[in-house]
């Protein structure tokens, strides 16, 4: 199973819209993904950060899972990176795919539990 990259979105009203400074911003990323080639889809966060940023982050220290850096914010870069992210996860199942993916990203099923 192959993971696909089926869209990027943020919280933004404008979509693909760009920080006015790009190399010091903080932009939150929902990746759709799912297996490729078969229907369905879930939802992976990421947050898009450049070093500036960093410098004066009001919620450091953190752990760095769910965190792109990169100099400046641009979509291209973004999306080239989730494809090179995506390329090294195949697995059996779409489970394990997901599994390996929340090592990196913020998947909306990380750590659901089924009712029982």
């Amino acid at each position: 199973m192959v993971p696909e990259l089926r869209s990027l979105t943020t919280t933004a009203s404008d979509d693909r819209a760009v920080p006015d400074d790009p190399t010091d911003c903080r932009v939150s990323v929902t990746a759709v993904i799912g297996p490729r080639g078969s229907p369905g889809e879930e939802l992976f966060r990421f947050s898009v950060v450049t070093p500036i940023y960093l410098t004066h982050a009001s919620d450091l220290p953190r752990w760095g899972r769910g965190m792109l850096i990169v100099d400046e914010f641009s979509w291209s870069t973004v999306e080239r990176m989730v494809h090179r992210l995506l390329a090294r996860f195949e697995a059996e199942s779409w489970q394990q795919v997901a599994a390996l993916l929340c090592k990196e990203l913020e998947w909306e099923f990380d750590g659901y539990e089924p009712s029982k």
